[in-house]
């Protein structure tokens, strides 16, 4: 009787969802948006191809070769 009641318990549990973890769809929101950010930050990396601030004043632009021969 008790394997019965014990059974039916845990039947109604699960119909009900008293078993899931109450925030779990918070949890799985979570994870899907981490893994959109990575994903899209992989995609700026390759895009950039290394560049960044840093580089952008080390450009070389004709005036500059050209101040620099006639001196």
């Amino acid at each position: 009787m008790l394997d019965g009641c014990d059974y039916v318990g845990e039947c109604l549990a699960n119909f009900f969802g008293i078993t899931a973890p109450k925030y779990q769809f918070e949890i799985n929101e979570f994870y899907r948006l981490q893994a959109l950010e990575k994903e899209i930050s992989h995609k700026q990396d390759l895009e950039m191809g290394g560049w960044n601030e840093q580089n952008r004043n080390n450009l070389i632009n004709s005036d500059t070769i050209l101040t620099n021969e006639c001196k």
